[in-house]
């Protein structure tokens, strides 16, 4: 006689993805040793792209990556993709989505001796590391090249935009396009942007819509203070602008720190810290049309003039011709003559020489197409708890309004973001939303859209005790964390 035995097979799936609880967060990378300056960009399928530096094979720094999609899940391989290990070192890397599915990543790289160059790899939506191994040599002259930056040119390539000594004195700047299959296309180690006497750095770069790239920089051309310019540089290598830059501030004293936001119909805003009032620093904005020509008051209309200094504003776009701006502000506390923003670091260093009193916070400001500042004088209060917050990262909330992050420190830093609506109204706790509270530091978070009106919020961390690690965690457009 036989016997019919069923069996019954169950099969359990476990599924990694976003941790709701601020104190655990969803690690990205936990290798050995150093693991730091994460950058990140949407992968259009409300993930996101995170890149770091690491240092997990010695001594020396290289560049990993990983994707992590909408459910936070990591889809590449445990501790990231490997984009460039070359001998060396190779830092602060950028990354920009390359219109076709792909993303680019640019770095400057110590492999060829004493100066540093830069670097680019294309990597697609697998990780898959499509141009040669270690990457391609986007500028390989003469002395140092530091800090790119770049954007999407919207076929596949990148404009990518960095400061060079090759002059062997001061920092000029200079631009290479890269396209899709990893060829070069304007002259051997870039064309020059700007080449006057002094130094000009810190630039940033929006693109222009057809292919090429609007580049903001703070400049010394004109003795010890700095000013702040652009120029447009098209598709095929030709800056289309004054030479050597559009002036956007020469007021009095320094404006530095500028950052940049593509508009509608070709044009940009720029913000930038300005001391114009010879004491501390404000926030000030301009609006450049395509051509070059400024749109709002000569050197720029005031976003923030309140008492002490604003330092560190970022922006992005509103969507109608005007852009929401954020800064850390200093309004609430006493006299500050030390250079904040000049020292702040990666780390946890004072802002201040005197001792903190828990009078560093957030604020915002919308200003619209004409130039008019939309919200309360001087700015809305993002955060009003009774810590010190650093470091403002913004990103558009898709429905006119904007989601900022930043640390929030004492004895360690934490993480915390808030909701702006487009009028102006803090949508979720008075105090910002806790996104990361874990042991440890945690410093310096960036941020990109959800594309559902939250957003996927990547830093590096040091809850491990020893060195710093990658973790990430998406908000939601109703404040709550996690999936």
């Amino acid at each position: 006689m036989l016997t019919k035995i069923s069996l019954t097979i169950v099969i359990f799936v476990f599924f990694i993805g976003w941790n709701s609880s601020p104190v655990t967060n969803t690690p990205v990378c936990t290798a050995e040793n150093e693991q730091k300056r994460p950058q990140l960009v949407e992968d259009g399928s409300g993930g996101a792209v995170i890149i770091w530096e690491d240092s997990r094979k010695g001594s020396d720094y290289d560049i990993f990556a990983q994707r992590i999609d909408a459910a936070g899940a990591l889809l590449w391989e445990t501790g990231g993709i490997s984009v460039c290990t070359a001998g060396g070192p190779q830092r602060y890397p950028q990354i920009a989505a390359d219109g076709v599915g792909g993303f680019i990543i640019t770095w400057y790289d110590r492999r060829n001796g004493n100066h540093h160059d830069i670097y680019a790899q294309r990597i697609d939506a697998s990780g898959k590391v499509l141009w040669s191994p270690d990457g391609i040599a986007i500028c390989t002259a003469a002395g140092e090249q530091y800090d790119p930056q770049l954007v999407s040119d919207g076929q596949g390539g990148a404009v990518i935009v960095w400061f060079d000594r090759r002059s062997g004195s001061n920092y000029d700047i200079y631009a290479q396009r890269i396209d899709s299959s990893g060829s070069v296309k304007w002259v051997l180690n870039g064309v020059t942007i700007c080449s006057e006497k002094g130094d000009q750095e810190n630039h940033r770069l929006a693109s222009d819509g057809k292919g090429g790239a609007v580049v903001t920089w703070q400049d010394r051309r004109n003795g010890s203070d700095y000013d702040i310019y652009a120029q447009r540089i098209d598709s095929s290598g030709t800056v289309q602008w004054s030479a050597n830059g559009a002036s956007i501030s020469q007021a009095k004293h320094d404006q530095r720190e500028p950052r940049i936001t593509s508009d509608v119909n070709g044009n940009t805003i720029i913000t930038w810290q300005d001391k114009r009032n010879g004491s501390d620093y404000d926030i000030y904005a301009q609006r450049v049309d395509f051509f070059g020509k400024i749109q709002w008051p000569v050197n720029g209309t005031t976003i923030c003039s309140a008492p002490n200094s604003q330092y560190d504003p970022g922006l992005v776009s509103d969507g109608k011709g005007g852009a929401i701006i954020a800064w850390q502000d200093y309004r609430k506390g006493g006299e500050c003559n030390y250079d904040a923003f000049a020292k702040q670091t990666d780390f946890d260093v004072k802002v201040c020489t005197e001792k903190q009193l828990h009078d560093w916070n957030i604020y915002a400001q919308l200003i619209d197409a004409g130039g008019n500042t939309k919200w309360a004088a001087n700015g809305v209060s993002i955060c009003a708890a009774q810590v010190d917050q650093f470091k403002p990262q913004i990103v558009s909330d898709g429905r006119g309004g904007a989601i900022v992050a930043w640390r929030a420190s004492e004895k360690e830093s934490n993480i915390y973001a808030q909701r702006l609506t487009a009028s102006g109204l803090v949508r979720w706790a008075s105090k910002g939303i806790a996104v990361s509270t874990a042991k440890g530091s945690q410093l310096d978070p960036l941020l990109v859209s959800d594309g559902r009106g939250g957003a996927i919020i990547t830093w590096h961390d040091k809850r491990s005790g020893n060195n710093f690690d990658i973790y990430s965690q998406r908000i939601r457009s109703s404040g709550r964390i996690g999936g």
